[in-house]
């Protein structure tokens, strides 16, 4: 289905994201330095792709097709994904207020890191369960010709949003890494493939050794 698979690839965009922000938050617990300005940088960048973007698509777009399927909205998974985005959005809005701090507070930046400690136990837990539940749920309820009209809607708010979103993103991940000199990608895939055994079962992860060497 195109709409999961799109979901999909976000969630990956994401998790890498999210990697370079806790390698920034790892070089501030060691006493490294890392300026105000570049996490100034990261919380915009996050307030874009991730608040008004991502989450747009899934409450606007996917949460309102679910509705109107009949799903209830006070419990269950819509409540549970909306509740975590509400959270998500609380952890975003207190980052830039504490990177706002740190430029005159150099006692700030421990507010800085466990912030993004929240926020990205958070993302991980709520990701999973869209992979785990959600996504499955869409699946067993979506036709193709919902599928396909969806996939338009959300191609459409990709270009009234930002025509280059997505180059944006590429540019954003481009400068985290010059930043802290780091690659997380490679990291990112062992984890991809990780989760990919997990869902498969346990006696898969046993059985690739080689994740663990």
């Amino acid at each position: 289905m195109k709409v999961v698979n799109l979901l999909k690839e976000e969630h990956t965009r994401l998790k890498i994201f999210h990697m370079y922000l806790n390698a920034a938050a790892d070089r501030i617990e060691k006493g490294e330095k890392v300026t105000p300005t570049f996490f100034k940088k990261v919380a915009k960048f996050a307030d874009l792709f991730i608040y008004r973007y991502h989450h747009h698509i899934e409450k606007n777009l996917i949460l309102e097709f679910l509705k109107k399927k009949g799903f209830p909205e006070q419990e269950g998974i819509i409540h549970s994904i909306e509740s975590d985005h509400q959270e998500a959005s609380r952890y975003l809005s207190d980052l830039w207020e504490a990177v706002t701090t740190w430029e005159r507070d150099l006692t700030a930046s421990k507010k800085v890191v466990s912030n993004i400690r929240a926020y990205t136990r958070l993302i991980a837990a709520h990701v999973g369960e869209e992979e785990m539940v959600f996504f499955p749920l869409l699946l067993s309820v979506l036709s193709p010709e919902e599928d396909e009209a969806l996939y338009l809607k959300v191609r459409s708010l990709i270009s009234d949003l930002n025509n280059n979103l997505f180059q944006l993103y590429q540019d954003s991940i481009d400068e985290l890494q010059t930043e802290l000199g780091v690659d997380a990608i490679p990291e990112q895939e062992q984890l991809q493939r990780l989760w990919t055994l997990m869902q498969e079962g346990p006696e898969k992860i046993i059985d690739d050794i080689s994740l663990f060497f």
